[in-house]
């Protein structure tokens, strides 16, 4: 899922595979630094706000403006409100970290009637 999506688009992409977004899931949210402290920094923002730590790595050939990664997840729900919201709080974060959010992704559960 692109965090540029509208909130209509992400209902509507829900409506469409009949899921459900309010079913909490895990969210997957990759973020990329320019340095090993941004990164460093930001993740420990992370966890202490819930987030558990997937991956993070170093990778010039990836980028060489910002060849830090880092893959956080999140149990939460999938309501374009909340990931509208988790998007610009995310994206303050990282650029406090001279850092980028990239984005999200996640799982369509289906919905239980369905």
């Amino acid at each position: 899922m692109k965090p540029s999506r509208r909130p209509k688009e992400i209902e509507e992409l829900f409506r469409k595979h009949d899921a459900s977004s309010h079913i909490p899931r895990e969210v997957t949210h990759w973020f990329y630094f320019r340095s090993f402290d941004g990164m460093d920094e930001c993740k420990r923002n992370l966890l202490q706000l819930g987030f558990e730590l997937s991956s993070e790595s170093y990778d010039e050939e990836l980028s060489r403006k910002r060849p830090y990664s880092l893959i956080m997840s999140k149990i939460h729900d999938a309501k374009s409100e909340t990931l509208l919201k988790m998007h610009d709080e995310l994206s303050q974060l990282a650029q406090e970290c001279d850092g980028h959010y990239d984005g999200w992704e996640t799982a369509i559960i289906l919905s239980e009637d369905g």
